[in-house]
């Protein structure tokens, strides 16, 4: 595990998670502004264009967005009625027809944002991990144990000090496991 790049991993974290929820505010905020606009009757948006006070409007499906001749903005949803284009015409009142396209509300946009910065903070992490030469998110069950070859090992157990020691130990387990009795005798628990 590189210990290098871990100290900074609480401030990156935290770096990131204040990105997010920037991001979120922003959408939220921009979602907003694009949605003021007043939500009036099929009967008030007849009345309103008779007494002249729509200047445009844009219809898609039966939904209708608009916008009065002060330049605020509507919404309606009206039934579907071949009159109203004799309406709008009389009234000279521009007019678009667009095809109905499926709805986005700010949650589609909230989930795309989400898994884009997932994404943002996996290739971010796994860059992390760049300089170390191996990326350490990857390499957190792997072992750092080398392979030598008897050829390659030059110190012998004989050269190491304390060896005696060592070998006398290591032949009072050798016995204990031959002669377990024996053992038992002087007072070891076994269990």
């Amino acid at each position: 595990m590189n210990f290098k790049n871990m100290k900074n991993a609480p401030q990156n974290f935290l770096f990131l998670i204040a990105l997010v929820i920037i991001g979120i505010g922003v959408l939220t905020f921009v979602a907003d502004q694009s949605r003021q606009s007043e939500s009036i009757t099929s009967s008030q948006f007849i009345d309103y264009i008779e007494q002249g006070k729509v200047q445009k409007v844009q219809v898609e499906g039966q939904d209708v967005y608009g916008r009065y001749t002060d330049g605020s903005r509507f919404e309606a949803t009206i039934a579907q009625n071949d009159n109203i284009w004799d309406t709008l015409r009389k009234n000279n009142v521009t007019y678009d027809v667009a095809s109905e396209a499926a709805p986005v509300s700010i949650w589609h946009i909230l989930l795309i944002f989400v898994l884009a910065s997932v994404l943002a903070a996996a290739w971010y992490f796994m860059r992390q991990g760049k300089g170390s030469g191996s990326n350490p998110m990857f390499s957190m069950g792997k072992s750092k144990a080398k392979m030598f070859l008897p050829q390659q090992v030059k110190e012998r157990f004989n050269n190491v000090a304390g060896a005696q020691d060592a070998k006398e130990e290591l032949q009072d387990v050798v016995d204990f496991l031959k002669n377990p009795e024996k053992y038992r005798k002087l007072g070891a628990d076994l269990t």
